[in-house]
């Protein structure tokens, strides 16, 4: 993934006219940096996001298969708890996003 949003940056960059260079923001060591950590970080964050959603998931499932082995009344509590749980884990990834962008804005 990340190679291929390195090449349609790459892409877009190099059939731009001459005078969109003439930007502060748009110098060419800028655009080096956001080639080379901009898009590695895009990498990092769909990684770590992948692993902690597919963890959370996994052991949803577990904890509702073992609670329904050991007692079918846990199971459904546990059942009844889990759109509280989606809610909380919404409510968290949010506040999360809220702070990286606020990080990154400053």
């Amino acid at each position: 993934m990340t190679a291929t949003v390195r090449k349609l940056l790459f892409r877009g960059i190099i059939f731009k006219q001459v005078c969109w260079f003439d930007d502060e923001l748009k110098a060419p060591g800028v655009l080096t940096t956001v080639l080379s950590e901009d898009v590695g970080a895009l990498n990092g964050m769909t990684t770590e996001t992948l692993a902690i959603v597919m963890e959370a998931f996994l052991g949803l499932i577990l904890g509702v298969l073992l609670s329904a082995y050991f007692c079918w009344q846990m199971s459904l509590m546990t059942i009844a708890t889990v759109p509280i749980l989606i809610v909380g884990v919404i409510a968290m990834s949010n506040l999360q996003w809220k702070k990286q962008n606020n990080f990154d804005a400053g």
